[in-house]
């Protein structure tokens, strides 16, 4: 039994070896940019996923998914989702409700045999750095943090259910202005749900304070400050979820 215990758990360590080498680790050439994203699974593998995606012609996109439960399920299912999503792309998709759209008709049939579903915001940054698109799967609304006024964030309102939970569902695109100085930060609920002792939840306002406070600092300080914020919150104990993250500033 402990030579098979022993076996489970090295499978397990391979499994988030892999899955962490498939997400995106160096974002210093996306010109007008200060781009950073970074996954601290609850366990060895999660069910949280991101990628960064440059397109022909200079847009960028990205997409950030926390996927039902945890484990290694969840995990294989994030490899699907990124599979799924590179193969849409390299098609010459570049809409983030037709993108969207696309993943639900092409997994749902597998997630309602299994019961699972999946949240995805998924982002698309103009080529002039103008102009964001989005769309929105059930997940935590993107937050844009004014340049002007970085006090005020606004949550990017919109969307549909979870992928997984109707195959014929339509996602649609909504558009904001992206100003020099701006930032967007898409996270997966891990944060805001993070609990503390007590049972209190950390929850966005906390998230959105956490931008405020790094304003004036670039994009990995500023991510690395608020996943200590949450860890401080939770008196460092193991996270109950995976906490995601990714933050792009206009450097302009």
């Amino acid at each position: 039994r402990r030579l098979a215990e022993e076996r489970a758990l090295q499978d397990l360590k391979i499994a988030a070896e892999i899955q962490f080498s498939l997400m995106p680790h160096d974002f210093a050439a996306m010109e007008g940019l200060d781009f950073y994203g970074t996954c601290r699974a609850a366990r060895q593998a999660g069910g949280d996923y991101f990628d960064v995606l440059q397109l022909p012609g200079g847009a960028i996109l990205c997409l950030i998914a926390d996927v039902m439960g945890k484990g290694l399920p969840a995990a294989l299912l994030g490899t699907m989702l990124r599979t799924n999503l590179r193969g849409i792309v390299d098609g010459g998709e570049g809409d983030p409700g037709a993108i969207v759209t696309r993943i639900n008709r092409l997994m749902t049939p597998d997630l309602l045999q299994l019961e699972m579903f999946i949240t995805i915001a998924c982002v698309w940054i103009s080529p002039g750095r103008d102009l964001i698109r989005y769309a929105n799967a059930g997940h935590n609304a993107p937050l844009l943090q004014s340049a002007e006024t970085p006090a005020e964030i606004a949550e990017l309102p919109g969307g549909g259910p979870p992928v997984g939970i109707f195959p014929d569902t339509g996602y649609s695109t909504a558009e904001a202005g992206f100003a020099p100085g701006s930032r967007l930060l898409l996270v997966t609920d891990g944060l805001a749900e993070a609990a503390a002792a007590d049972g209190q939840l950390f929850e966005t306002e906390r998230v959105k304070d956490g931008l405020r406070q790094t304003a004036r600092l670039g994009s990995r300080e500023s991510l690395d400050i608020m996943l200590d914020e949450v860890a401080k919150f939770t008196s460092g104990a193991d996270p109950s979820d995976d906490q995601t993250a990714i933050l792009v500033k206009h450097s302009g």
